[in-house]
């Protein structure tokens, strides 16, 4: 048996406001006095750090309907068993999954001003997925039993290196930016089953956890779209909406891993995730974010 977990990202919206008091300030502008007469020069130098995080979009669509046939399957597979034997459904079947609706990121970034109006910078994400879980437990009149735990978890990291525009409002203190970066974008993930099958007729009572660990890489690009509003001298909070391109078109296993407790490799190192149907795997990791966050400039 091939283990398989697709995963694919699609968007989803939240708004996430700033804190009121924020609005209630009087603060300080974020460009020099000799912005305020045409000049959009930062008073505070040409660097700037930030770090924030907020929303994003995420939706295991494809993993879902995968997951949902596999766990009918098994369903199919075990009440045919019991027709087989004579025995019938004791009780009422359990057959659900818990559906992924959100993520959370995290993001650091660093910048330098090459001109007036446009920045160049890196900018690092770390995405956190909720996991994706299937359970399937049923028994037999005649004592039969199985319970299938099914669940996927994945991490999401991105490296990217762009650029942006900057234009500042009602003197200095507000700031429009926008920027388009890419760069690497790595999957790290893994697939967990949990089986435990008995009252079989000449069949051993068996439980058993197998864990397979996947990774994937592809190309990103992300757009992003940032009002700045200048708390003090040189340091703004950030509103921002994004959205993001990749497409990982291969997860490949980490390791050799032995599923049925021969010895020998079930899934070999470097061998694709494939799907219920022995193709291999696309991961769509696209989709909306919406954060705020805190940039310093200096």
């Amino acid at each position: 048996m091939k283990p398989w977990l697709p995963f694919r990202m699609t968007w989803s919206l939240l708004l996430i406001a700033f804190p009121a008091f924020l609005a209630a300030q009087e603060p300080p502008s974020m460009v020099s006095s000799s912005s305020r007469t045409g000049s959009s020069s930062v008073e505070v130098g040409r660097f700037h750090v930030g770090a924030g995080g907020g929303y994003s979009g995420v939706s295991l669509a494809e993993a879902e309907r995968n997951l949902e046939m596999l766990i009918r399957s098994e369903r199919e597979y075990f009440e045919g068993f019991l027709l087989f034997w004579g025995s019938g459904v004791e009780g009422t079947p359990v057959a659900r999954m818990e559906e992924v609706t959100g993520g959370s990121y995290l993001m650091t970034e660093a910048g330098y001003r090459v001109t007036s109006s446009v920045d160049v910078g890196v900018r690092f994400f770390r995405h956190f997925l909720p996991d994706l879980t299937g359970l399937y437990e049923e028994r037999g009149t005649g004592g039969e039993s199985i319970r299938a735990e099914h669940r996927f978890t994945a991490g999401l990291s991105r490296l990217l290196f762009g650029a942006a525009v900057e234009r500042t409002f009602s003197n200095g203190r507000f700031l429009l930016r926008v920027g388009a970066h890419a760069g690497p974008v790595f999957l790290s993930s893994e697939q967990t089953l949990s089986f435990t099958l008995g009252g079989i007729p000449f069949v051993d009572p068996f439980s058993s956890t197998w864990t397979v660990p996947y990774s994937g890489k592809a190309l990103g690009v992300d757009f992003g779209l940032q009002f700045e509003y200048a708390v003090r001298r040189g340091l703004g909070a950030v509103l921002e909406a994004g959205y993001s391109i990749a497409n990982v078109r291969r997860l490949e296993a980490r390791e050799d891993t032995d599923l049925d407790g021969d010895g020998l490799p079930d899934v070999r190192k470097g061998e694709p995730l494939e799907d219920s149907e022995g193709g291999t795997i696309e991961c769509d990791l696209g989709g909306v974010r919406l954060g705020v966050a805190l940039r310093a400039r200096f």
